[in-house]
């Protein structure tokens, strides 16, 4: 006997795919630009048809499960890791490639805020994440015949979005996938229905009928939600979890997460501006905790009023006034020159003196905010430096504090970095040949994975590659490593100098930057980053002022020249950088005065909302293959029956025992008529009659085959058609939890 076949529904399995897809639209909430978009559409209408296919040749839910698999494998490797394949095929390579993507975008995932570029591994991992969704949602819809639950895979994607997207067009993806979810449970619902209007063109028109009805229907409801609910109340209320936003301890993220998005789509906004006789690096705050993953602050903050101290001796820098403007800054640091000594609204801050950061009591810098600093900026040269310098101990403070390293972290990376500063006698000279190491031999290039964990200074250090993120903090981990108390500052460098004598610091000037500390001095910065260079440091560092468009100016002088400044023996190879527009993505920073390290509660909670997203897919593929091994165990009973009659009665049997689980009683002694005559209305509240048809056929079918042996002109394939509308019938009647434990639990289990 051939195996049954799911009944082929095309509308069907249109709608559940035109969810798919349209829950994919919604992730332009997730990446920069649009080159994602036809690889996520790519990756569910492929996953949708190997699901029709296999169910059209009759397959098990375990076999088609397998086959999506491998197709799985071979997309991702074909799309993602050609360059690594044998004529398409994954090889060893292909899974080295992949471990080491997805391992780069699990510890970049907690410093990361969207849109984000669509490439690595977090482009690969969402990949996947649509596949697996998309098949999942097809199962229900088709084999389970579950028009409700057939939304929940998509549905699970669309929080993903909605949950790392933030308020980034919310609205809109929220209106196109409840319109797209409601039409397609509508057409579900009416595809289900099997009656006798459903031959011929009644059936078309039942279709036409139901896409018009369920799409006003739908749009009806998102128009009144869009305008609707933004007014309830408490729809402006602040979130439950709020991670942009501190308590009184001040745990925020990082400057560089907040202005990510500007880095990516708006890389020329101007964040603020700085009236100055001379440029400097504007910087925002320090990161000193590493865990092997990320860099992080856990700095407490007191009162910034009179006078303010640490980061630098005064007698070995110069005082510099300079007044800024907030423009387009979301921050909840002040940009300010290193190192402050004096702000004009000290009222409305508050200051550390060892990170040498300045933070507003506000949730964000308010546009328009001005004020005026002086801070004192280094001004030695490198003679002075090393007579300074040389044989200091280190304040314990500093010593306890900046020299901490993971005990995980690599020897090899120690070994390194030791390798590197053989021949250097003081710490200073240690600092500058880390420095002139990382500008020698590596290049400047955005086309890298972001992140500094350990798998991402492996690629760094293989590649000799990467963007002012890889460099500041492999640079301060290995002058750890060798005894150089460092930590990686985040800030702007100069900006451009308009024809105002302001200085115009956009989202492009985004830059982070070691610095260490040498005793006697206090903290000093250095640049390993090619094509950087601060601006009045060329005196101990020996690199020349240099930023994205040239060297910055000063107020009076010429017009920048378009070319970039370059450390001697900096390679020249290999992709360029249009107008230095730098992506970072900087690290959550963890307030509260906690004077260890220790993952913040922004990553904390990144990492489990990902974990459970993981168990949700994990859950829903499970459920899945459970109801495709449950209906082929019951098609292997009904196939298995010795005769027609005898199918015909495993159908039966079947139906009374569902009809059962759903709360219906069914007694012993009732004939299949009085079955039929009495349950029959019950499924069918409406008052339609053709529940009470079908059911009365299924008990005439099983009469005959019970007293006599022959099926009187019927067939066995018809009858299971009938148990399986009758169920579904049956099962649509229950509350949404009592239909899922009917649907996924074992017989044994159920209520």
């Amino acid at each position: 006997m051939s195996t049954r076949r799911v009944p082929v529904r095309p509308a069907a399995e249109l709608a559940v795919a035109g969810l798919s897809v349209a829950t994919v639209l919604t992730s332009w909430r997730l990446f920069s630009g649009w080159s994602w978009l036809p690889v996520l559409v790519c990756a569910a209408v492929l996953s949708h048809l190997i699901g029709a296919l296999t169910r059209r040749a009759g397959w098990s839910a375990v076999a088609s499960l397998g086959v999506s698999l491998v197709a799985l494998v071979l997309f991702v490797s074909i799309v993602q890791f050609r360059d690594t394949t044998f004529i398409g095929l994954p090889t060893r390579a292909t899974w080295e490639a992949a471990q080491l993507q997805l391992r780069a975008a699990w510890d970049s995932f907690p410093t990361a805020i969207a849109p984000v570029v669509p490439t690595g591994g977090f482009i690969t991992a969402v990949i996947l994440l649509v596949w697996l969704l998309a098949y999942a949602a097809d199962d229900f819809a088709h084999r389970a015949e579950a028009p409700i639950e057939a939304a929940v895979p998509s549905g699970v994607l669309f929080l993903v979005g909605t949950a790392l997207g933030g308020n980034r067009n919310r609205l809109l993806a929220t209106a196109l996938w409840l319109a797209a979810a409601a039409l397609t449970v509508a057409i579900l619902r009416v595809e289900r229905s099997e009656g006798a209007g459903w031959f011929g063109g009644t059936r078309r028109r039942a279709v036409s009928t139901t896409v018009r009805v369920g799409a006003g229907l739908a749009a009806a409801a998102v128009i009144v939600g869009v305008i609707a609910g933004p007014a309830l109340p408490g729809a402006s209320s602040d979130p439950l979890v709020d991670t942009r936003q501190g308590r009184s301890s001040r745990t925020t993220l990082s400057p560089l997460v907040d202005i990510q998005a500007r880095l990516v789509n708006q890389s020329d906004e101007e964040l603020f501006t700085v009236a100055s006789p001379r440029p400097a690096y504007w910087r925002l705050t320090a990161l000193d905790d590493y865990d092997l993953r990320i860099w992080r602050s856990s700095r407490s903050y007191g009162d910034a009023s009179g006078t303010l101290s640490g980061g630098l001796r005064d007698d070995l820098g110069a005082p510099l006034d300079h007044t800024i403007q907030i423009t387009g800054l979301d921050s909840v640091w002040l940009p300010t020159a290193f190192a402050p000594r004096s702000i004009s609204i000290p009222n409305q801050v508050r200051y550390d003196a060892e990170s040498g950061s300045l933070l507003i009591r506000r949730s964000t810098l308010p546009a328009g905010l001005t004020y005026e600093l002086t801070s004192v900026v280094p001004n030695v040269d490198s003679a002075t430096v090393e007579a300074t310098a040389a044989g200091g101990d280190l304040p314990p403070v500093i010593a306890d504090h900046y020299l901490d390293l993971p005990s995980s972290y690599p020897d090899r990376f120690r070994q390194l970095a030791a390798q590197i500063t053989a021949n250097a006698t003081t710490p200073y000279d240690k600092a500058l040949a880390l420095q002139n190491w990382f500008r020698t031999n590596f290049t400047y290039d955005l086309n890298v994975a972001p992140g500094h964990g350990q798998t991402a200074i492996d690629t760094f250090l293989s590649q000799r590659r990467g963007y002012c993120e890889q460099f500041a903090g492999t640079y301060a981990a290995f002058a750890r490593s060798i005894g150089l108390p460092s930590r990686v500052a985040v800030g702007f460098t100069p900006g451009d100098l308009g024809a105002d004598g302001l200085y115009h610091v956009r989202g492009r000037n985004a830059h982070a930057w070691p610095e260490v500390y040498l005793s006697g001095v206090g903290w000093l910065a250095f640049e390993p980053t090619p094509g950087r260079g601060e601006p009045g440091a060329e005196g101990y560092t020996g690199v020349p002022a240099a930023q994205d468009g040239g060297t910055p100016q000063t107020p009076g002088s010429t017009v920048p020249s378009t070319a970039t400044t370059v450390a001697p023996g900096t390679p020249t190879g290999g992709p360029r950088v249009e107008n230095g527009n730098e992506q970072v993505l900087a690290v959550p920073d963890l307030g509260g005065g906690r004077a260890g390290g220790g993952p913040s509660r922004a990553s904390t909670v990144s990492r489990i909302g990902i974990g459970l997203v993981v168990l949700a897919i994990i859950g829903l593929i499970a459920l899945a293959v459970a109801v495709g091994l449950r209906e082929r165990q019951w098609r292997r009973r009904w196939r298995s029956a010795p005769s027609p009659a005898d199918q015909v009665l495993v159908s039966w049997q079947h139906t009374v025992d569902g009809l059962r689980r759903t709360g219906l009683e069914i007694a012993p002694s009732e004939t299949p008529h009085e079955v039929a005559l009495r349950v029959g209305p019950l499924l069918a509240p409406d008052g339609s009659t053709s529940t009470t048809q079908e059911l009365g056929e299924l008990a005439d079918q099983a009469t005959a085959a019970a007293y006599s042996g022959n099926l009187d002109g019927g067939n066995p394939s018809r009858c299971e058609d009938l148990r399986g509308t009758l169920q579904h019938r049956a099962v649509a009647r229950l509350p949404i939890t009592r239909r899922l434990v009917w649907r996924f639990l074992p017989v044994s289990l159920r209520a």
